[in-house]
């Protein structure tokens, strides 16, 4: 049983979620720009906020089944979209950003090419992106989009999108460990 990834819609008012599949945590964090020899290999909550105060950003990150994760709190980060197409070559690379507000923007990479390109709650003929029916596909199994394509009313937009994502992808992070437990983390974001 793993803890997928709809858990984040109770625990985060505001989050950037970057995953790739088939890298290490560490390169996936290097390759966003975090610094490898700043690693803290077990921050719990107190230190990742000493990181955000010292550094101005922080990112915990790491590796759960094939995916490798960076969850930024307050910046955005992965959400560029050459560095997704960059990290997508080969395989998949995607980002969730959430920022309690509009935009929030979830982006799917595959291979080099944009694959889904949506804000969440936009129907999807309206989306950017090559290859969107797996998403279609699994935002309809999750509640948000009828057989038709067209938007379910008072869906919980985020934790729909957080679900889909978890269907179409089988992504999931370790929910005790963020909250209450300890992960890597890296000055991150803002430097």
């Amino acid at each position: 049983m793993t803890d997928g990834i709809a858990w984040i819609a109770d625990a985060f008012d505001t989050y950037c979620l970057t995953c790739v599949r088939g890298v290490t945590g560490v390169e996936l964090v290097t390759a966003l720009g975090g610094d490898p020899a700043h690693v803290v290999d077990a921050a719990v909550e107190t230190d990742f906020l000493t990181l955000e105060d010292d550094w101005g950003g922080a990112a915990r990150f790491g590796e759960d089944g094939s995916w490798a994760w960076v969850l930024e709190r307050w910046s955005a980060t992965g959400l560029d979209r050459p560095r997704l197409l960059a990290l997508s070559s080969g395989t998949d690379a995607i980002c969730l950003l959430e920022t309690g507000a509009s935009p929030r923007w979830f982006v799917h990479a595959g291979d080099g090419r944009i694959a889904a390109d949506f804000e969440p709650g936009v129907e999807p003929d309206q989306w950017g992106g090559q290859d969107r029916a797996p998403m279609v596909a699994a935002l309809q199994e999750a509640g948000a989009l009828r057989p038709d394509g067209t938007a379910v009313e008072d869906c919980d937009v985020q934790r729909s999108v957080l679900r889909a994502v978890e269907i179409a992808f089988g992504v999931s992070l370790p929910r005790d460990a963020l909250l209450h437990g300890a992960t890597a983390a890296v000055p991150f974001g803002r430097l």
